[in-house]
Formats: C-alpha cells, structure tokens, sequence
C-alpha cells in the first residue's frame, strides 16, 4: 500500500509529507450508507482498517467541522492521510537512479514501440531510446498515452473536473 512505501522512504531519511490524519466519507442517505456498509465489507478482505459510523456524536467527534444533522453516516479511515507528491516522486526518482534507472528531463514520448508482443523502445522528441521495460509515468496523460500507442495499452485512470 501506499502508506507502506511513504513509511519506508520516511525511514531510509527521504521526506514524503505523510500525515496520517483519517477520512470521511459522508452519507446523506440510506442508500449512500448502505454502500459504506458494502465497502466496510470488501475492506476486511483487504486489511483497510475502516468504521461505518452512524452515531452523529461519534461523527462530530471525529470531524469537528461537518454538520450532521443531515447526515446518516459515514465511513471512517483512520489510516487514511495526506502525502507530498512532489517530494514522492523526487526520492522515487533518487532511488530509481541509485539501481541505475536512466530519467531523462524534458523528453516527450510521441509513440511506445512493440516487437513480438514486447516493448521494445519508444519514440521522443530527442530520438529513439531502446528499452524491454516502459513505466506509464504521464500522468493526467497517462491513458492518452496508453491509447495513442499501438497495441493499446488501457489506462483505467483519466483526468476528472
């Protein structure tokens, strides 16, 4: 998880950020809680650590802020936090180097090249750079990237307003 790698940069003396501070999710109605329940119950399986709370004390206990009055629960993740991704990212970067990881800046990847089924380079701006492995870092590009490439790769995640 997540959390687990933010720990371990934390330790090995890089800076993450990482604030363990818990969420909320609120919901407003039955059917909306009765999801938190579904998903309180797909997290046993996977070891998240959550709480479907539904005494309105108990949620103005834990988040001071929110009015409840309107509410009919909510979903508590006390493992939840908040994290740097700029700092993430730049001791990922350090580390990566370290196990002799080339980055290259200010390079722009135009297309991902496939032989046999593999990766076998990509094409930048500054040229062919020859690989067996390719990492799609883009981003909110990411699945533009993914589909512009031939065969498609599929990116689940895209940008969202």
């Amino acid at each position: 998880m997540s959390q687990q790698l933010f720990l371990e940069l934390e330790e090995k003396g890089y800076y993450t950020g990482w604030k363990q501070v818990g969420s909320m999710h609120v919901a407003q109605s039955k059917e909306r809680l009765q999801y938190f329940r579904r998903l309180r119950s797909k997290s046993i399986h996977e070891n998240v650590d959550c709480e479907v709370i539904t005494n309105k004390e108990k949620l103005q206990e834990l988040c001071p802020l929110i009015k409840v009055d309107d509410l009919e629960g909510g979903l508590w993740g006390p493992g939840d936090g908040v994290a740097n991704p700029f700092e993430i990212c730049r001791a990922l970067a350090v580390l990566s180097s370290e196990m002799g990881v080339r980055l290259i800046d200010k390079c722009s990847i135009e297309n991902i090249l496939v032989q046999d089924g593999a990766i076998s380079g990509v094409v930048t701006n500054n040229g062919v750079i020859k690989c067996d492995k390719f990492v799609n870092s883009a981003g909110m590009w990411a699945r533009r990237l993914g589909l512009s490439s031939n065969p498609r790769g599929d990116a689940p995640m895209h940008a969202a307003e």
